[in-house]
């Protein structure tokens, strides 16, 4: 729907201004609080190492969203997007994307149990950043009636689902929260032995970048690997990154080692 066709679309264009303020927000996410410089556009798959071995004049295929489109398909949609504005967001100072990741920014992928966790690391510092502001997204009822212009006095509340939605998108931000807390103390001590990567080389080069974490919930034979519903355990979650490599790549695959 196109949101001109609402009964009041100032409210719309507001909330969606709202919410893409919202994502705009600077926070830095490094596990050490020795902060310099301002929060910068930082990367979650490296331009040189990730981006660039992919890319044609210098762009990339990746997902676009448009909250004002008035595509029947929805906002989301696949464009064409310069390296240097893909993949970025404003979850790292100067400082700490520089050095943190220096490892995996300035040397060789050569699978070090290092290399491999900040890889993992960036993942879920992303994930981390934007899981809550997800979970805070969804519009109240007040806002509702003054986009679908509803009289003052009308009653309207969430519905059962709206509000399990949101429920599990909190739970869903703190079980984030918790693996980067986790992820946190093992880059503080060094111990990078602690996160379990398998790690599958290509004897290609990939044609695609990727890095996020993920809960799985079924294996191979489809069995349940874990139970979604119940919220008094964080989930599991592997992540996946997909990396160029000299002629060929890797995919790695990462879990925290809960033994």
């Amino acid at each position: 729907m196109n949101i001109g066709d609402l009964p009041n679309p100032k409210a719309a264009a507001d909330l969606i201004r709202s919410f893409q303020k919202r994502f705009s927000i600077k926070q830095c996410m490094a596990p050490t609080n020795d902060c310099q410089g301002g929060i910068i556009s930082a990367h979650t798959l490296s331009v040189e190492g990730m981006l660039r071995p992919i890319a044609r004049n210098g762009h990339v295929y990746t997902v676009g969203t448009d909250l004002y489109s008035k595509d029947i398909d929805g906002p989301t949609s696949i464009v064409l997007k310069g390296i240097r504005d893909t993949s970025v967001f404003n979850g790292f100072c100067q400082k700490h994307d520089r050095d943190l990741f220096a490892p995996i920014e300035t040397e060789p992928f050569i699978c070090s149990p290092e290399q491999c966790f900040l890889h993992a690391f960036r993942a879920v510092a992303k994930e981390c950043y934007l899981k809550r502001k997800q979970a805070e997204t969804l519009p109240s009822p007040e806002t509702i009636k003054a986009i679908h212009g509803l009289p003052n006095d009308v009653e309207l509340h969430l519905s059962d689902f709206a509000l399990m939605h949101q429920a599990a998108s909190l739970r869903g931000a703190e079980d984030v929260e918790n693996m980067k807390a986790k992820l946190d103390q093992i880059y503080q001590q060094k111990d990078w032995r602690r996160l379990c990567t398998t790690v599958i080389p290509f004897t290609a080069q990939p044609g695609l970048a990727c890095n996020f974490p993920y809960a799985p919930d079924f294996d191979f034979q489809g069995n349940d690997l874990q139970d979604f519903e119940d919220t008094s355990v964080d989930l599991s979650h592997l992540i996946i990154t997909v990396i160029s490599s000299g002629t060929g790549g890797f995919a790695l695959l990462s879990h925290l080692n809960t033994a």
